[in-house]
């Protein structure tokens, strides 16, 4: 492993771990958002020597792997999912020490990471931006704090203590199962004022931000990129764009691209009330889209991937499922 990410700063662990994590949601077989579709394909790992935890400045990262005869990375009788030579620059598999458990060397330090730590999307979780146009967002970690969702290369929920500062605390909770989790307060310009347009942030995975502005047009780069939403007919404010569906957004909800299939399906256009499903929601409140599960109406910052047992009628039969392969995730 290279020594430029064994211990770099903030800013430098930032920078890189953004480039793994950009590189690995580039791998994505969709040419919707990302522009340029295509599987990358998978590094080999191992041989008959196999692979050793990467030594860093305090000790080792892992305990040694071994090469299968496939050329498959293993720790112990496991065999550890390849690394995408997308992002092999920037990170390398490993065994973490005593559980033998499979795991990744990455930027963040010379500790093996183990894969899938568990943990759960919580919107009350600060998101992380880690570099210009790229941030992570916020899930719930098993000891009540806040942690960071690395779905795009499979380490789970987990620390990002980058800033200095004491995470924030939240509840944990096991049957949350969700793999995208969004508020919706506006599906098109009619629920917006002072002339704004709706806007959704494609980051990577399934759309996890939407809100009114001026313009979706921004100064986000790599893969963050912030879309029209709208409905079928609309005229879109950037010309050569028409009202489209999308696989990272549930099917009652569009947005204005040159890719995707022209929507046709009108819902409900009026004012404050957004599409959720098969029904909208009332006046004022907000479509809360999970996957898995039904969308249901909210009211505004109470969005949870479980549905509020004292609040919220469920919405509808719409699908809220994505077919994105890269979420919390």
């Amino acid at each position: 492993m290279s020594a430029r990410i064994r211990r770099a700063g903030a800013v430098g662990v930032s920078l890189v771990l953004a480039s793994a994590l950009l590189a690995a949601a580039a791998c994505s077989d969709d040419d919707d958002e990302q522009g340029n579709g295509g599987r990358a394909g998978t590094a080999g790992r191992g041989g008959s020597s196999g692979n050793g935890g990467a030594s860093g400045n305090s000790g080792t990262a892992g305990s040694a792997g071994t090469g299968g005869g496939g050329g498959d990375f293993r720790c112990g009788d496991t065999v550890c999912p390849p690394v995408s030579s997308t992002a092999a620059e920037f990170v390398e598999a490993c065994c973490t020490q005593g559980s033998n458990k499979c795991g990744l060397v990455t930027p963040l330090g010379d500790s093996c990471m183990e894969l899938n730590q568990p943990g759960s999307l919580d919107p009350t979780c600060p998101a992380a931006v880690i570099a210009e146009g790229f941030s992570l967002r916020g899930c719930c970690r098993t000891n009540g704090v806040c942690g960071v969702s690395t779905a795009q290369i499979g380490l789970g929920c987990i620390d990002l203590p980058v800033d200095g500062r004491a995470p924030a605390s939240c509840t944990y909770d096991p049957t949350n199962t969700c793999t995208a989790l969004a508020e919706v307060p506006c599906d098109g310009p009619e629920d917006c004022s002072g002339g704004q347009v709706c806007c959704g942030r494609y980051n990577g995975g399934p759309y996890d931000r939407f809100e009114c502005r001026t313009s979706c047009e921004s100064a986000d780069s790599g893969v963050t990129q912030w879309f029209e939403m709208c409905h079928p007919g609309q005229t879109c404010t950037i010309a050569g764009y028409t009202c489209r569906t999308s696989q990272f957004l549930p099917s009652y909800l569009y947005r204005c691209y040159t890719d995707g299939t022209e929507a046709v399906t009108p819902g409900n256009t009026a004012a404050s009330q957004v599409n959720c499903g098969s029904e909208p929601c009332a006046a004022g409140q907000s479509c809360c889209w999970r996957a898995p599960g039904e969308p249901y109406c909210v009211q505004a910052g109470q969005c949870r991937c479980n549905q509020p047992s004292d609040g919220g009628a469920e919405a509808g039969n719409g699908d809220a499922s994505t077919d994105a392969s890269s979420d919390a995730s």
